[in-house]
């Protein structure tokens, strides 16, 4: 009974594994439930070919999303396959210092991708991406120019890739229905 206690605790919404982080992707034989009930969705997919497809073009992946949406649940599931060629920033809506806004942190970020040779990940919500794009450092006029071209035109330039997850509908509505792939 207590096994069974424990597992429920960590579907909670609250529990500290309800949510993938840095350091939980190091620390992944945590999640086996997770991998037991991890369904692959069609942005996973997408997400999945990106990767492999300029892995080594050295290029930047956004992840975008709101909160909740799963972006950190895909780059997790998928870190270990990605790693020699990417580095990761899981999450751009935080700092790396109490001082430093997120604004800051991506700058430092991007610092960091044009110093080495692999491809970067970023997950990031909307409005992070259209901060850095507005307010980002004038060293990064490349990416914040790729943000704004991205935003008025759904496309890609500069090796810099967006897959969002707003470009995939969780439900189908018809005339006296509402369907769901993932949910069935």
């Amino acid at each position: 009974m207590g096994e069974l206690i424990s597992l429920v605790k960590k579907l909670s919404k609250s529990s500290p594994q309800a949510v993938f982080t840095a350091k939980s992707l190091s620390d992944h034989e945590t999640y086996d439930v997770f991998d037991y009930l991890y369904l692959e969705t069609d942005i996973e997919k997408h997400y999945k070919d990106t990767l492999s497809k300029y892995r080594e073009s050295n290029s930047i992946i956004f992840l975008c999303g709101s909160s909740g949406d799963g972006k950190s649940a895909i780059i997790g599931q998928n870190q270990k396959f990605f790693e020699k060629y990417y580095d990761v920033h899981i999450d751009a809506t935080h700092s790396f210092k109490p001082s430093q806004y997120a604004v800051e942190a991506l700058d430092d970020v991007f610092n960091n991708f044009k110093n080495n040779s692999n491809s970067l990940v970023v997950g990031i919500n909307i409005g992070i991406l259209l901060n850095f794009a507005r307010e980002g450092s004038d060293e990064h006029t490349d990416i914040k120019e790729s943000i704004k071209h991205y935003i008025k035109t759904n496309g890609s330039i500069n090796n810099i890739y967006f897959i969002n997850f707003e470009d995939y509908s969780k439900f189908e509505l018809f005339e006296n229905d509402v369907n769901s792939i993932f949910i069935h």
